[in-house]
């Protein structure tokens, strides 16, 4: 073997290596391609494309609201793609409305967004500097109102009127449908007003049906303030 054969071999042997290293990165090229490819489609399709956009906006669960003012509220504009619609701010701006209480955002692929509104329920009325105020649960406005109604009064602030809405959301149907306005300075001294002009002093919100059979016992008989606060041991005063 000559010297000049010594020296090409090497040489050669490293462009062998370099074309092997090329061709194996070329076959993972093409493989990597379609890939790529697939995968560049897929995200045009779910965030860019009209094939998932949103198309129709379906109201649920509203009843003194219309599904035109929830989905004004939602500020959802057609053709959308689902993918890009922002839950959390769609249902901030739908909780905004003074009735609802909650709402979840659901996705009905390809086309169809749903709103499940949860509206909050008035259970008595307020007297404020601005008027008539119907409230929930919670204390909070649910919608401003001419006058009491049919709905109980609560007169009570701060904690007591926490307590007077527990113990109301708790009175029993035949105790409920009399009371016209509920009061509380406390959690265990509420008291009611009746349509007839009775008071009752209710207590707190524990054992609302043992109150509620000791009161139509002790209503038999003359009386204008029940005392059931402690339903073992009633009293009446005239």
């Amino acid at each position: 073997m000559t010297a000049e054969a010594d020296v090409r071999a090497p040489t050669d042997l490293a462009d062998v290596r370099a074309a092997a290293r090329r061709s194996r990165w070329g076959r993972r090229a093409l493989w990597l391609l379609p890939v790529v490819v697939l995968g560049a489609a897929v995200v045009w399709v779910v965030w860019f494309s009209p094939l998932l956009a949103v198309t129709t906006v379906e109201v649920r669960g509203s009843t003194t609201l219309t599904a035109a003012q929830v989905r004004q509220a939602a500020g959802i504009a057609i053709g959308t793609p689902l993918a890009r619609v922002d839950d959390a701010a769609v249902a901030g701006r739908v909780r905004a409305l003074p009735r609802v209480g909650a709402v979840e955002v659901r996705r009905g692929f390809p086309h169809d967004l749903v709103l499940v509104v949860d509206e909050r329920v008035a259970v008595a009325v307020i007297s404020t500097g601005e008027g008539w105020k119907s409230i929930d649960s919670a204390g909070d406005v649910v919608s401003p109102v001419r006058g009491p109604g049919a709905l109980p009064v609560v007169r009570a602030s701060g904690a007591g009127r926490e307590a007077a809405l527990k113990v109301l959301v708790t009175l029993p149907p035949a105790v409920a449908r009399q009371t016209r306005t509920i009061a509380a300075t406390t959690s265990d001294d509420v008291v009611l007003t009746l349509a007839s002009g009775d008071t009752v002093r209710w207590g707190d919100a524990r054992r609302p049906a043992d109150k509620a059979a000791v009161l139509a016992v002790l209503q038999k008989q003359p009386g204008r303030v029940y005392d059931v606060s402690a339903p073992d041991f009633p009293s009446i005063r005239t």
